[in-house]
């Protein structure tokens, strides 16, 4: 095999071995929700994303634990420094290969603030 069909054939199983499927599923959607206890009076924000991965190469986690989404909601909750999330919406998506797969948890809403009374 000549050294132009050796790259050919390099090429086409680097490109099997990375290549995957993409998908997205939606989760949840939620009118309001909180890990935290809170009364209904609440202020509506701005909208807000967050996302929460997990990458494994050859079936070995990067990271110490699963990925869930709870964290996501808590990344909004305490960086925000709001009590709930409103209209939320929940997506699991994932990016699947024979050497690289990455599961993400993804959640998006308004803010909300507790209203003093």
């Amino acid at each position: 095999m000549s050294g132009r069909g050796r790259g050919i054939v390099f090429v086409v199983a680097l490109a099997f071995l990375l290549g995957g499927c993409t998908y997205t599923v939606r989760v949840a959607d939620l009118t309001a929700l909180s890990t935290k206890v809170t009364r209904i009076d609440i202020e509506k924000g701005e909208r807000v994303k967050a996302d929460a991965c997990d990458v494994k190469l050859l079936g070995i986690s990067l990271r110490s634990d699963a990925v869930n989404p709870e964290e996501p909601l808590d990344r909004i909750l305490y960086g925000k420094n709001t009590d709930v999330l409103i209209d939320g919406v929940i997506y699991f998506k994932a990016v699947r290969a024979i050497l690289y797969n990455k599961e993400c948890y993804e959640m998006e809403g308004n803010i909300g603030k507790i209203k003093e009374k």
